[in-house]
């Protein structure tokens, strides 16, 4: 039960119509761990603090460094060499005293992954690398956790909440699902740092900590089988409904001797970035970019573009000999939908991909005016 000074202090959120205090108190009753206090992270811990989630946990392995303070809102410039667990843990127990806050200085690893989470009720996802976000997906499967997750990249952000219990029993997609793990072509590739803007990583933070809220208190429609896509450049934001894809066999760690023994990559990949017309003009015209048309066979009409090749988002999965030595690429479809997707399957297998924001008819019809003029 909430009490007095609690009451007050929620006050707004309790006067919310469908949410009330029923909500509340499902909050202060629930545990949380945020893996990963950084960019994301650190958005998403004010909030989740502030909001009255009962006991918050806090792992990351790193300290502060001044390339943080851009983005991770929670450090000051003194913090600068302290842990990041620890400066995380003081600063939102100043926000919220009635938060339970505990601190974990460790990366996340096979051995620990399991023990780290099997406390807690729910799972954020903070962390910038494919083979973290692997494991953590791996863990939360096993130990039926649901996760909420997103990403970043320059001025873009995706979010979506994984293996989350639904009204039939089952559980929705997990992020192997969402994106296969192809070891064939990730292994040894590696991407430059692509950078981030501080604000996106704010917003795309505070959005976990929403759909947290969100599960935790059974309100509102949640990101179970959707990716929401954020590009700050024009503001727009895409949600794509998700078919979970049967888990792959082979791939995913079915007790907790495999995912102590499975080989996790060691690789970090770009994410997406979505061109629009000038700019995919632009790559194409520098050279050394192929087109990907990742539409249906049957699908017309023709892409006016040269280097193209047709891989259908279908076969994408698999092991497609045609991807075998691309290493940039563009991809598009019909409406901007299937390529982002397509570009996210790409880059987890090490291939820096790009997708054109709109259709193969708008792109057509922009490179008619450009012979024209």
């Amino acid at each position: 039960m909430l009490n007095s000074e609690e009451e007050l202090r929620y006050a707004r959120q309790i006067s919310v119509p469908g949410f009330g205090a029923v909500a509340q108190e499902k909050l202060k009753a629930a545990s949380v761990l945020v893996i990963g206090a950084g960019g994301l992270g650190c958005p998403a811990l004010l909030y989740l603090a502030a909001c009255g989630i009962g006991e918050i946990g806090i792992a990351d392995h790193d300290t502060v460094s001044i390339s943080n303070l851009q983005r991770q809102i929670l450090f000051h410039q003194t913090d600068i060499g302290r842990k990041k667990c620890e400066v995380a843990a003081e600063r939102i127990a100043v926000i919220n005293p009635h938060v339970r806050v505990l601190s974990h200085f460790c990366a996340a690893t096979p051995d620990n992954i399991i023990e780290l989470i099997s406390n807690y009720d729910l799972i954020l996802d903070c962390t910038d690398n494919f083979e973290t976000r692997y494991l953590i997906n791996d863990a939360c499967v096993l130990t039926e956790k649901c996760c909420v997750s997103a990403s970043l990249y320059r001025f873009q952000g995706q979010v979506y909440v994984l293996n989350a219990l639904m009204k039939s029993g089952e559980r929705s997609c997990d992020y192997r699902q969402l994106f296969p793990e192809s070891e064939s072509l990730a292994s040894g590739i590696n991407c430059i740092t692509s950078g981030v803007i501080g604000s996106v990583a704010g917003i795309i933070g505070t959005i976990q900590a929403t759909e947290t809220i969100k599960v935790l208190t059974g309100t509102g429609e949640t990101l179970i089988n959707r990716i929401l896509y954020l590009d700050s450049r024009d503001m727009q934001t895409q949600i794509l409904e998700i078919e979970p894809e049967p888990k792959a066999v082979g791939t995913f760690p079915k007790n907790i001797e495999e995912l102590r023994s499975h080989s996790y990559h060691k690789t970090k990949v770009c994410l997406s970035s979505v061109l629009n017309e000038e700019e995919m003009h632009r790559e194409i015209c520098n050279g050394n970019v192929t087109v990907i048309d990742v539409r249906e066979y049957h699908e017309q009409p023709e892409l006016n573009v040269n280097n193209k090749i047709r891989i259908p988002f279908s076969e994408l999965t698999s092991e497609h000999e045609a991807l075998k030595g691309l290493k940039k690429v563009i991809c598009i479809c019909q409406s901007g939908k299937r390529s982002k997707m397509a570009v996210q399957i790409l880059a987890e297998s090490g291939i820096e991909a790009y997708s054109f924001s709109k259709g193969v008819e708008d792109w057509n019809l922009h490179e008619e005016k450009s012979e024209v003029i």
